[in-house]
Parts: structure tokens; C-alpha cells; sequence
């Protein structure tokens, strides 16, 4: 009886949350995120500040982000003038100077990129509240910035990948207000910060009614991405064709060598990865090719109208996890953003979103030789094995279920929102508990 009661209060807790949020301005609920933000990364940041870990840095990329980002900063040109062959965009590059200006301390950057998981969060929540309400924009965000993908990315492994959604999730919102010619400028700007935003910018293109407006969309945003180029094709070009080569090409530049010497490293912590660590290897250029091949048809069903242009934006996010041979922790929050707006009606699914992450985690640790589980490559690649077939069920979803707009027509999951506060708030608790046992 107690037991029931007990339910009941914290039943009645989550129903006055979610009342407040309702009935605050939206300026306030972004404070609230961004207070949230911070308060789920601190715990880890506060373990390491008391603890300091001498190998934390070394196992993280930013050295890479130093050089680059220095590069910059003493007025030197990259791909010309770094210490290390730069493989990645202009923009990212840029993107990744004021961490240096601040301080270049860990702590600055796990907060750097802690901020581009609020501004992504901040996004969705404006997104999801204009198609339903406040409280359904709330917990789509806070439901983002508190999973263990955000989490772990920004303040355990230092990663730049928490920048790219901003990109993605903002063409998602202009496709859905058919503002087509942001959409095509922040494309055009996102593919130069990485390769991602170039999957889904074609649907831009397709999702356009009249052909005028489809060359100007062109125009934006191959403009946009030429003129970001131009600097370097012309200060650099000896250095930065064979970057495009690489980028666009995957062409191996000159001097770097042995990047698929060990396949099972190379492809991260993807399921083929784990496949190639029990000598089953599915060549590279066959999954590259399948993943093209998803592509185009995914192109192609949208442009003839099969298919509504938010779920092929979707499900050439998931063809990354299906087909592409590499695949890293913090890609996972691509897939927060093109999924999260098909969750909200569903409890079930946001649920399996966030058990995914922790089981994503547990790869992600197997990979890096962390954990040594019993049994050999076994329980890690089973556990790949398992996250890649709920991806393809995610795509099954996806394209036999209802349009955007129809999902939208529905509406959101009570229990699902009362689901992201209490999966929250467990996590938040959860993070806590270990640090302070490690500490101890």
C-alpha cells in the first residue's frame, strides 16, 4: 500500500513538472536547460578536478584540436602550416578556436562542447514545442542533453562530435517550416564542418515545388561551401586537394598509410568492426558501396514522393549506423536528432533510445580494451550485433509507418514524457553514484 502510494506522489511530481513547464515562457525553460546542461556533465568534470586522471587527455583527440585550432590562432594557413595532415573540414577547425583563447584547458572543452549540446537541445525544444506544446518540446530536449550519448561525449571523451547535430537538426527544422534557403546555407555550411549534413541535403532540393527555387537552393549551398573552400584552394591547393580527395574520395593522402592496417581499430566501434575481430571482414568498398547505393534510393523515393522528406532525412541518418563501416560513440547523437521527433508518441521508443546508449556504451568501452568482459569478442559483438538490428528496425518503422505530418496530427505520449524525467533523473543519479565510488 505504501509502495502504491509512493507511485502516486511521484506520479503527481512529474504531472506538476510538467504543468510548470506548460505554463513558463519559453526563455525560461531554455534557462532551465541550459542549468540542466551543465548540472549532468559536472559530476564527471568534478571527478576529474578532484582526481585527476594523467592519461585523461591522452585518450582523447585533443591534440589534434590543439594543432589545428593553433594553427589558426598564431595566423598560419591549415592543411599548409599544421603539424599533422588535416583531414577535416575548414569550419570545424574554426569552430574549435575559442577553447584555445579561454584557456585550452580540459575543463574549457568539455564545456565548449557541452555548450553545443544546449544549443541543439535549445533547438529541439523550439522545434518540437511549435509542433505541439511546451511540455513535449521540454522533454524531447532535456530527453537529448541528458542521455548517455551527450553525457559521455562531452565530458568523459572530449569529443567534437556534439557540433554537427546543430547542423543537422537545424536543416530539419527549416525542411519542416520550408524555409528551403537556410536549410540549403546551413547545408552547404554543415558539409564543411563535416561530411553528414551532405546526406540529407539533396532531400532539400527534392522537397521544393518549383524548379527555380530548386536552382537557387543549389546555388546556396554549393556557393556556400566553394566559397568556404576558396581560401584554401587557392593558399593551400597543393595540400588541400588531397584532403578533398580523402573527403570526398576517400583517397589515402600521401605520407598517411596503415589506416586500415588493423580493420577492427579503423572501423570503431561498429558492428563490422567486431565482425572483422573474429576474422569475418565485409570489405570496406562493399559497404561503402551498399551505403551509397541506401543513399540514392532514399533520394529517390523522397523525389518521387514515396516517401515525405523528414523521414528520408531520417533514414539516411540511419543508414550511417546500418551500411557505414566506421562508426564512434558520439555519431550516436545524429541519430538522438533524426529520432527523438518520431519518439514522443511513443513511450516504448524513447525508452529503447536510452537503453540503446548504455548498451552503445558497453561496446564503445569493449573497443577501447576498458572492460575485458568474460568471454572474449563474444558479448561485445553480440551486443553490436543487437544495436545494428534495432537501427534496422528503426528504418522499418520509418518506412512503413505514418508521414511526419500525420505522426504529428497525433498526440505526444504522456507516459512518454513522464518516461524522459524519471530516465533523466536516474541517469543524473546513476553518473553521480560511480564517480563517487571511484573517488572513494
Amino acid at each position: 500500500m505504501e509502495g502504491g502510494n509512493l507511485f502516486a506522489k511521484a506520479d503527481l511530481l512529474l504531472d506538476k513538472i510538467l504543468k510548470w513547464v506548460d505554463e513558463t515562457p519559453k526563455s525560461r525553460i531554455l534557462l532551465t536547460l541550459l542549468m540542466v546542461n551543465f548540472l549532468a556533465v559536472m559530476p564527471i568534470i568534478a571527478g576529474y578536478i578532484i582526481s585527476p586522471n594523467p592519461d585523461h587527455e591522452s585518450n582523447t583527440d585533443l591534440d589534434i584540436f590543439r594543432d589545428r585550432a593553433g594553427t589558426i590562432l598564431d595566423g598560419d594557413l591549415l592543411y599548409r602550416d599544421t603539424d599533422n595532415v588535416t583531414l577535416t573540414p575548414p569550419v570545424i577547425n574554426y569552430l574549435l578556436t575559442p577553447p584555445m583563447i579561454l584557456g585550452d584547458d580540459i575543463i574549457v572543452w568539455q564545456l565548449w562542447f557541452t555548450g553545443f549540446t544546449f544549443l541543439t537541445s535549445g533547438l529541439m525544444f523550439l522545434m518540437i514545442s511549435s509542433l505541439a506544446n511546451n511540455r513535449v518540446g521540454f522533454t524531447a530536449a532535456l530527453f537529448y542533453q541528458s542521455s548517455p550519448f551527450a553525457v559521455y561525449t562531452t565530458a568523459a571523451m572530449v569529443q567534437d562530435d556534439t557540433i554537427i547535430p546543430l547542423f543537422l537538426l537545424f536543416i530539419m527544422a527549416m525542411i519542416i517550416k520550408k524555409l528551403w534557403y537556410k536549410a540549403a546555407l546551413f547545408a552547404g555550411i554543415g558539409t564543411m564542418t563535416k561530411l553528414f549534413p551532405a546526406l540529407v541535403a539533396p532531400l532539400i532540393f527534392f522537397d521544393s515545388n518549383d524548379w527555380k527555387t530548386r536552382f537557387r537552393i543549389v546555388g546556396l549551398g554549393i556557393g556556400s561551401a566553394f566559397l568556404i573552400c576558396l581560401p584554401f584552394l587557392i593558399f593551400a591547393g597543393d595540400e588541400f586537394i588531397p584532403f578533398l580527395e580523402f573527403y570526398l574520395l576517400g583517397k589515402e593522402p600521401v605520407g598517411i598509410t596503415g589506416l586500415e592496417e588493423d580493420i577492427a581499430i579503423a572501423r570503431g566501434m561498429s558492428m563490422w568492426a567486431f565482425l572483422a575481430r573474429v576474422n569475418l571482414v565485409v570489405p570496406t568498398g562493399l559497404l561503402h558501396g551498399l551505403f551509397i547505393l541506401s543513399i540514392i534510393g532514399i533520394w529517390t523515393m523522397v523525389g518521387k514522393g514515396n516517401l515525405d522528406s523528414i523521414r528520408g532525412f531520417s533514414l539516411c541518418i540511419l543508414a550511417i549506423f546500418i551500411l557505414y563501416s566506421k562508426l564512434h560513440y558520439g555519431y550516436h547523437l545524429m541519430l538522438l536528432v533524426a529520432l527523438i521527433p518520431w519518439s514522443m508518441h511513443d513511450y516504448r521508443r524513447i525508452l529503447g533510445l536510452f537503453m540503446a546508449a548504455l548498451v552503445a556504451r558497453i561496446v564503445h568501452l569493449e573497443w577501447r580494451d576498458y572492460l575485458n568482459l568474460p568471454g572474449g569478442e563474444l558479448i561485445p559483438l553480440l551486443l553490436a550485433i543487437g544495436l545494428w538490428l534495432y537501427w534496422i528496425w528503426w528504418a522499418r518503422v520509418l518506412i512503413n509507418g505514418p508521414s511526419f505530418s500525420e505522426q504529428w496530427s497525433e498526440e505526444a505520449s504522456a507516459k512518454g514524457m513522464k518516461v524522459v524525467l524519471v530516465s533523466s533523473a536516474l541517469f543524473f543519479c546513476l553518473i553521480f553514484v560511480v564517480r563517487l565510488i571511484i573517488q572513494i
